[in-house]
C-alpha cells in the first residue's frame, strides 16, 4: 500500500461516531467487526487496525460453557457424596 495522503471531513454523530471513508477502508482492508486502536497524540487522534486475535478466534474449538457445566456438576456430585 503506498502512503496516500487522504482529506475528508465528517461531523461525529450525537453517539460519538465517525464514519472511516470507503475509500480508506477499501485502501487498508477495514472490515465490518474489525477491531480498531485509537490513539491520542497530542491533538490528534490516530486509528489503526488492531494486531490483537478477536476474542473469538482465540477460543475456536473450545466448548468453554460446556465445560463449566461438567465442572459445576461434578462439584454438586462430590458435595452430595460428603453429605
Amino acid at each position: 500500500m503506498t502512503d496516500t495522503l487522504m482529506n475528508v471531513s465528517y461531523s461525529v454523530g450525537t453517539k460519538g461516531q465517525v464514519v472511516i471513508p470507503k475509500q480508506i477502508r477499501d485502501a487498508m482492508q477495514i472490515q465490518p467487526g474489525q477491531e480498531m486502536v485509537f490513539e491520542q497524540r497530542g491533538d490528534e487522534i490516530v486509528l489503526r487496525k488492531s494486531d490483537r486475535e478477536p476474542l473469538l478466534g482465540r477460543f475456536a474449538g473450545d466448548d468453554l460453557t460446556d465445560a463449566l457445566l461438567r465442572a459445576r456438576h461434578d462439584d454438586r456430585e462430590r458435595d452430595d457424596r460428603r453429605s
